[in-house]
């Protein structure tokens, strides 16, 4: 018989179950996906399954989409010049960003910003 190993949790699951597991005074231990985690508290163990809910919008030129679809591609973009410019900037000084998704070429966009 084969059994599954634990996995390891992404930071946002283990963030959730954290949460959860202080909100209900338990404790937690990963799972091995599915469940993501089982949750321990009153003496009573459940297992739980993390999920993101996404919201779909209808862009006219392609379809119905994932409404974080854009979003995604450009706060990974924001990380990356965070990263960057962190330290090169005064702490009296603010840089503002503003983009209106969506980006029609990608790879461009990130090269030239």
């Amino acid at each position: 018989m084969v059994t599954k190993q634990p996995k390891l949790l992404r930071p946002d699951e283990e963030f959730v179950i954290s949460i959860l597991a202080e909100y209900y005074c338990g404790t937690w231990r990963p799972g091995e996906n599915p469940p993501d985690a089982y949750l321990t508290a009153d003496g009573t163990e459940v297992a739980v399954e993390i999920t993101t809910l996404v919201q779909h919008v209808n862009d006219s030129q392609r379809g119905w989409i994932p409404i974080n679809a854009d979003f995604k591609f450009l706060l990974d973009v924001m990380d990356e010049l965070d990263k960057e410019l962190s330290g090169r900037i005064p702490e009296d000084r603010t840089v503002m960003l503003e983009i209106h998704p969506p980006v029609q070429n990608p790879p461009r966009f990130k090269r030239e910003i």
